[in-house]
């Protein structure tokens, strides 16, 4: 109902398990129109070793000044690949340039009210 303005870094909070040694995370934060148009607000990425589900991670997005409107809607998009703009991630937690097998890999993100993603 009223504008909301964005300002500083900006942070997502979350737990995420995986199978594999390693996980990504690849976070955006999208302001939704009306109109249904979106328009990137801020992006981050972060690798997490030895993924459990008990830890609380930090994925940074960087620094924001921006005014969301009234009727506008945020929006967050979370990937585990951002494939091809960021190299694949092999599961094995071997070097990501020089890895020659790729484990496929489950990941979860747990949010609850318990867990919150934040």
């Amino acid at each position: 109902e009223e504008n909301l303005d964005l300002a500083g870094p900006v942070d997502l909070w979350v737990r995420v398990a995986s199978v594999a040694a390693t996980a990504d995370v690849f976070a955006r934060l999208i302001d939704v129109a009306p109109d249904g148009s979106a328009h990137l607000v801020v992006r981050g990425q972060a690798e997490f070793t030895a993924p459990d589900d008990e830890t609380l991670r930090r994925v940074e997005l960087g620094h924001a000044g921006y005014r969301f409107r009234a009727g506008q809607r945020l929006r967050l998009h979370i990937a585990s690949s951002d494939f091809p703009e960021y190299v694949l991630n092999p599961g094995s937690g071997e070097n990501r340039w020089t890895a020659v097998e790729f484990l496929a890999a489950e990941h979860t993100l747990t949010t609850d009210a318990v867990s919150p993603a934040r």
